[in-house]
């Protein structure tokens, strides 16, 4: 996906397992894991995402 330009800029799971952090490291994407808060109750399809995979932090700025 990365080679052909479709790739996310990084991922964000609930909790990712061995094969997601490796396949994620494989192809050189940022993948973060165990926020809080859950991201499943704070973010919504539209809204923009910023992280800071080595602070542990992601901003959202919410949809219009």
């Amino acid at each position: 996906m990365k080679e052909r330009g479709v790739a996310p800029a990084a991922l964000i799971f609930r909790k990712a397992n061995p094969i997601m952090v490796q396949g994620a490291v494989l192809a050189g994407l940022p993948l973060m894991d165990n926020l809080e808060p859950d991201p499943l109750e704070i973010v919504e399809t539209g809204d923009l995402l910023r992280v800071y995979p080595r602070e542990g932090r992601v901003e959202v700025f919410k949809r219009r």
